[in-house]
């Protein structure tokens, strides 16, 4: 079978035999030796059993894993993964000073960093040296700080934050076979893997937690008898084990079949038979059979759902999809003829006679279907030939970036001849002005940073884009947005200045380049995932709901007051944990303190609890897709406040620290706001809030120690009271553009809100 190399040491025992080989396997990518880790303390379930070599001791050194959500027909990927962040000062040398993670499976990475304890830890997984690609945190991505556990995505979005708890040494693990990729970091006496081999068939692995995983088997030594095994759907509960029995390292079974050659050649040609997996198409093995064959039989197949492709060269290829497999399954698929090929040559021409033609690819498919059967390029020259067609009638397709599409349908074929085709002339269609389109609106706060940390839309054609966007409760009836091109504001696609509405009550409306207004999407009251497609020729959007957020929070909200109905407003507002951005609102109803948020996705929210003369309360809530999550009963407590205060200001980097700024404005009891601009220059800067007294104690600052890496974020708790020295603080805060921004100070609650004002 055919593999992607990456190994990693074991057993302790099998240490020094194996180095040599895993310096040569890993190439540049040089792994730390895994020792086998304490099997104490077991947290939760575990998995255990007896590997079967079908060959006496000693038996070759072999890793045996417990994975959640892998995908063994990864391919692929990059090629170094190095862990950079505030541990390292997010140091860029080490990417090719360091060798980084090691792939210890396809797609599967591992690391051990010895860190210090720290709240404030964050990270982003680089890929190929180069933040391009990086994985990292996501609108759609859950992360739980406590389990130290979450998501992350290739696109280089906002960096992971995980509290590191205290002084150790943490595995960092990275299944970048699924995506989203779910990433752990553990302790050593956590880690989901055990040893087996040498003399030792029997394999354990603990601390578990409750859950579906898959079982990764691979030999360290002897790769070619004894390839990856995988076994999938072993549920892991609660406390309890998961004994396997006997897990056979190499699977049995088989899938066979026979082939016949339509035009029974002398002598007899080889043919092929490749194992492809059937959701991604990647290749799990190919095996060529000789002339004197006419049977074929593939073995050592893990449990999957494969395609089977058997060929020969001059033939027409013979595709049997969605064969499932599970190991000592005996499938014979029985007799299969292949039929001699034809093809078809020609030329293609532009009708413009461009300097520089591009590449124009010619596809082959059988009349009037879609699925392409055979595909070449035509040379510089402009001829063509098509080979690997079947007899009978087919349709060709010249395709060529920036010209419009041509298909000569129901072209004859014969077996084992070449057609000629008329010279094929290519006439100039749409060209598109970008090079990068991103949408930018009110439900993802018009992100400027997008430009420049997300590629943006998908180019599917020339002047055909689409993308994704997030639609949450808030902007769930009606919400403003642009397609900005290549990265700055003025030339995008928008409302066409003669158009009052832009959309009525659809999904869809006309755009103009260079439009001045916004355009408008319409939920019609529903959150979800949508696709948005853009045609720049047609100068059309249009958006589907391709996934509705049915997730939702509920609960009665009590007062420690014993106050009766009617209750006080009290408003809630739902945010993903470390943003701002406010995704959905509710007011608890006044007759039975009963709420709900409805409309939400999958993931982690910071739930917060306002109202007059009341201590704001947050909650933090994780929720699954479609999950409906009832929270009991949430206790308000009534505070009373009087400030003690005339007067307090805005000082920082972004003032100059000006001690004779105007005052706040009181707009409640304890309640303090100001407008201050903040410069372009002064995007990461420190600040307090000062009172009208000396410097010190009596100034609202930060509650730990001073951060210094621009990661403050816009809300969040001060502190204000004895402290030994200098009272710290607050930031470096990290506002996200220039402008006007609403700084707002609670000291009822010790609280500060910054706001950029529109």
């Amino acid at each position: 079978m055919i593999h992607k190399a990456g190994y990693v040491m074991a057993a302790a025992a099998a240490i020094s035999a194996l180095v040599a080989l895993l310096a040569l396997s890993c190439g540049n990518n040089a792994p730390d030796p895994f020792l086998e880790p304490p099997r104490t303390a077991v947290a939760q379930g575990t998995i255990s059993g007896n590997l079967d070599w079908g060959i006496d001791a000693p038996w070759p050194p072999t890793v045996v894993y417990a994975i959640r959500k892998y995908e063994s027909s990864c391919t692929g990927g990059p090629s170094t993964i190095h862990i950079t962040g505030t541990y390292n000062g997010w140091n860029e040398t080490a990417w090719t000073e360091e060798p980084g993670m090691t792939e210890v499976l396809p797609c599967y990475w591992v690391e051990k960093l010895s860190l210090e304890g720290d709240d404030a830890f964050r990270w982003k997984f680089v890929t190929d040296a180069s933040w391009d690609g990086s994985y990292a945190t996501c609108g759609d991505c859950a992360t739980d700080g406590d389990a130290m556990t979450g998501e992350v995505r290739n696109s280089n979005e906002n960096d992971i934050a995980v509290p590191i708890p205290e002084d150790g040494d943490y595995w960092f693990l990275l299944n970048a076979s699924s995506d989203p990729a779910p990433f752990q970091i553990v302790r050593e006496e956590g880690l989901p893997w055990d040893t087996a081999g040498i003399d030792s068939s029997a394999f354990r692995i603990g601390n578990l937690e409750e859950g579906v995983y898959t079982l990764v088997v691979r030999a360290l030594e002897r790769q070619e008898e004894f390839p990856i095994r995988v076994v999938k759907g072993i549920r892991v509960s609660g406390d309890e084990g998961t004994d396997l029995g006997t897990v056979e390292v190499v699977p049995t079974g088989f899938i066979a079949g026979t082939v016949h050659f339509g035009d029974a050649p002398d002598p007899r040609p080889t043919f092929t038979v490749e194992i492809l997996f059937s959701e991604s198409g990647a290749l799990a093995d190919s095996v060529s059979f000789g002339p004197t064959d006419t049977t074929f039989s593939i073995t050592g197949l893990n449990e999957d759902v494969y395609d089977v492709v058997i060929g020969s060269k001059g033939y027409v290829d013979t595709t049997i999809v969605d064969v499932a497999f599970v190991p000592g399954d005996e499938i014979d698929l029985g007799a299969f003829t292949l039929v001699r090929a034809g093809a078809a040559g020609g030329f293609v021409v532009f009708g413009d006679d461009p300097d520089s033609p591009p590449a124009v690819t010619i596809d082959g498919m059988r009349a009037g279907d879609l699925e392409v059967i055979a595909s070449t390029q035509a040379a510089s020259d402009g001829s063509f030939l098509l080979e690997g067609l079947p007899p009978g009638a087919v349709d060709i397709r010249f395709s060529a970036r920036k010209y419009v599409d041509t298909t000569l349908a129901d072209v004859a074929i014969t077996a084992g001849a070449t057609t000629s085709v008329d010279t094929i002339v290519l006439t100039p269609g749409c060209v598109s002005v970008a090079n990068t389109i991103h949408i930018l609106g009110e439900f993802n706060g018009w992100d400027e940073n997008l430009w420049v940390t997300d590629p943006g839309m998908r180019q599917t054609e020339s002047c055909f884009w689409r993308d994704t966007v997030e639609i949450f409760p808030v902007f769930a009836l009606t919400s403003q947005f642009k397609f900005v091109v290549d990265g700055a504001w003025g030339g995008d696609y928008a409302l066409c200045p003669d158009i009052e509405n832009q959309v009525i009550d659809t999904l869809a409306g006309s755009v103009c380049l260079g439009g001045d207004g916004n355009l408008t999407l319409l939920g019609n009251g529903r959150s979800g995932r949508f696709e948005l497609t853009l045609d720049e020729d047609s100068l059309f959007f249009r958006a589907s709901l391709i996934d509705e957020f049915t997730a939702q929070v509920s609960g009665t909200v009590a007062f420690d007051t014993g106050l009766e109905p009617p209750f006080p407003a009290i408003r809630l507002e739902a945010r993903r944990t470390g943003e701002t951005l406010l995704f959905a609102t509710a007011d608890v109803d006044e007759d039975d303190g009963s709420f709900a948020v409805e409309g939400l996705d999958g993931g982690t929210y910071d739930l917060l609890f306002t109202g007059t003369t009341f201590r704001d309360t947050m909650l933090s809530v994780t929720l699954a897709d479609g999950q409906d999550v009832s929270l009991g009963t949430v206790t308000l407590t009534e505070v009373q406040c009087q400030s003690e205060f005339t007067v307090i200001r805005v000082v920082g980097d972004f003032n100059g620290w000006n001690a004779s700024a105007p005052s706040m404005t009181e707009i409640e009891p304890c309640v303090w706001v100001d407008t201050v601009a903040v410069p372009a220059s002064n995007l990461c800067s420190f600040m307090k809030f000062r009172t009208a007294e000396d410097w010190g104690d009596n100034d609202y600052f930060n509650c730990g120690a001073q951060d210094n890496t621009c990661s403050t974020p816009l809300s969040g708790d001060v502190c204000h009271g004895s402290f030994p020295g200098d009272p710290p603080a607050l930031g470096k805060i990290e506002f996200p553009q220039a402008g006007n921004y609403e700084f707002r100070l609670d000291e009822a609650n010790l609280t500060y809100k910054i706001t950029l004002v529109e």
